[in-house]
């Protein structure tokens, strides 16, 4: 990421060790954290409209600084960005934008605009041509007033670039983006014109370093190497690697399914899906509404839409997963990875708020599995359902196969462990394996469900635990809007005389730190359920 150089470059380099941990700095720009990170970023696509806002206030406040943003060209695609784009133009907002084009988000960019920047970066006609005529002629030729006056047409024939003049910007480029010299030379340029001004930077992701250069995506961000992991043996499975090959079989034999990511096809798993299905594959770019509202038109069109998205990017869809999906009732299926604590990624990338965003839609049905086994039945109990679904599952899971195998495999209640007192564990996703080791750590013997079926909840379910004189729900979710809440409203509704006790983040905002601290810091490990079991 770029904030990483500039972190190093702006009085961080002593701290660079603690990157992405406890109590470390953050691996994205953080206003807390230095006087020179002017806004906090984590999802991309709103530089520009945060610098034009910046530029706004300085005006009514008479404050002389200029605005800069950089943009790269993965993230310009953004609705976002665009709406700030024409804000600004029509405006004549005295604001910078450098557009850092090294042909990269994560992945490869997608789309008409990616297109648009290749072109520009091959045609230089009307660059050098508008150089000769400023360089040859004097301001007082007449020539030189002819072809001023003419200087638009010009444009039309030599440059793609006037997509942004006709917006209202003086485009600057394309600039060679590691000629520094050249580089500073635009940027004084641009200050002094007190309008929108987009210098076209083109760069290579991964410079000055080989292996990045050559696999960029793989690089676009890395942990620490280790001779060997400190952490071999103790991490889970990737969940979304799961999910996209779960969906990549059940493709082989549903030709109505199609895949759709937001920008993130190695992040979600869908890379064989991609290489398999390349006209049942679609990567919108990092456009998470579009990608969302286009699921729900493929859907009356006959298709199978499943969108493959991380938690926090979701987030950014919920006014199309609402509107255009869920009121309409659609057959859209949505994979959410990165559920719950997502560690060293820090509070922009959480997915604590998941469940609380998913569980009050209308129509939606919602699953969450309680261990990688029981995946392929959700999956195919969400491809079959009448109607949207969620599958949400976390970045990674530790397995509990043995207990679930043990199970009759049958969708809510999953009998986990069978214990002899009033109390009963219901575990959610994730959880599962944490509440069976708190159950063998508490005194009572408490017996452990996972609820795996969020939305609706099953009659069935509800019927077994009316029994339990203490129930205790745990989740990887944020506790007072989660799925305990909706439980027990539900039972309350139905004269349930026992008490429910929820278990999740309290936090609002979760800090960066290894995934398993933050669930320690919650109350939501082993040793912390077992004394809620144990409390009278």
């Amino acid at each position: 990421h770029q904030s990483y150089a500039f972190k190093l470059l702006s009085g961080r380099k002593d701290r660079f060790s603690t990157l992405r941990k406890e109590n470390g700095i953050s691996g994205f720009p953080k206003r807390s954290e230095s006087p020179y990170d002017s806004f906090n970023t984590g999802h991309s696509s709103t530089a520009l409209s945060a610098a034009l806002g910046m530029v706004r206030a300085m005006q009514l406040q008479g404050d002389p600084h200029h605005v800069l943003a950089v943009v790269g060209d993965g993230s310009f695609g953004g609705g976002m960005n665009w709406e700030a784009l024409n804000d600004a133009g029509h405006s004549q907002a005295p604001l910078v934008l450098l557009l850092n084009d090294n042909e990269m988000s994560i992945s490869h960019n997608v789309g008409a605009f990616s297109a648009y920047l290749t072109r520009l970066r091959s045609n230089h006609g009307y660059v050098r041509v508008k150089r000769w005529v400023i360089r040859t002629l004097t301001r007082s030729s007449l020539l030189f007033r002819i072809l001023d006056k003419a200087k638009n047409r010009l444009k039309y024939l030599l440059s793609d670039g006037i997509l942004f003049e006709e917006m209202g910007w003086t485009y600057l480029g394309p600039v060679d983006g590691h000629n520094v010299r050249e580089l500073r030379l635009l940027l004084e340029r641009a200050q002094s014109m007190e309008r929108p001004v987009l210098i076209h930077a083109i760069t290579r992701k991964g410079s000055g370093m080989m292996r990045a250069q050559q696999d960029p995506t793989k690089y676009h961000a890395v942990n620490p190497w280790y001779v060997a992991s400190p952490d071999e043996g103790k991490r889970g499975v990737s969940m979304a690697k799961i999910a996209g090959n779960l969906l990549t079989e059940a493709a082989e034999t549903d030709p109505g399914i199609c895949a759709v990511t937001a920008a993130m096809t190695d992040g979600v798993g869908l890379k064989s899906f991609a290489e398999k299905y390349p006209g049942r594959f679609f990567d919108t770019g990092i456009t998470e509404q579009h990608a969302v509202t286009m699921c729900a038109g493929m859907s009356t069109a006959g298709v199978r839409p499943v969108m493959c998205i991380y938690a926090t990017f979701l987030q950014r869809a919920y006014d199309s997963l609402l509107h255009d999906v869920c009121l309409q009732d659609l057959p859209v299926r949505l994979f959410v990875s990165h559920c719950g604590c997502v560690g060293e990624d820090g509070e922009t990338h959480q997915g604590i708020y998941a469940l609380s965003m998913l569980l009050p839609m209308p129509n939606l049905a919602v699953f969450a599995p309680c261990t990688p086994a029981q995946m392929p039945v959700l999956v195919r109990k969400a491809l079959d359902w009448d109607g949207p679904a969620a599958l949400c599952y976390p970045k990674e899971m530790v397995p509990c196969d043995e207990a679930y195998e043990a199970s009759d495999r049958s969708v809510w209640p999953v009998l986990l462990s069978a214990g002899s007192s009033g109390t009963v564990l219901i575990s959610v996703g994730r959880m599962a394996a944490i509440c069976l080791d708190a159950a063998q750590k508490s005194e009572r013997s408490a017996s452990v469900i996972a609820a795996d079926q969020l939305s609706p909840l099953p009659e069935e379910g509800l019927g077994k635990i009316m029994g339990y004189g203490k129930i205790i729900v745990a989740e990887d979710n944020e506790r007072d809007s989660g799925f305990g809440v909706k439980l027990r409203a539900e039972l309350d509704r139905r004269g349930y005389e026992g008490r429910v006790v929820c278990i999740g983040h309290k936090e609002k905002v979760i800090r960066q730190a290894d995934y398993r601290r933050q669930l320690e810091l919650s109350g939501l490990d082993s040793t912390s359920i077992a004394k809620e079991v144990d409390r009278e």
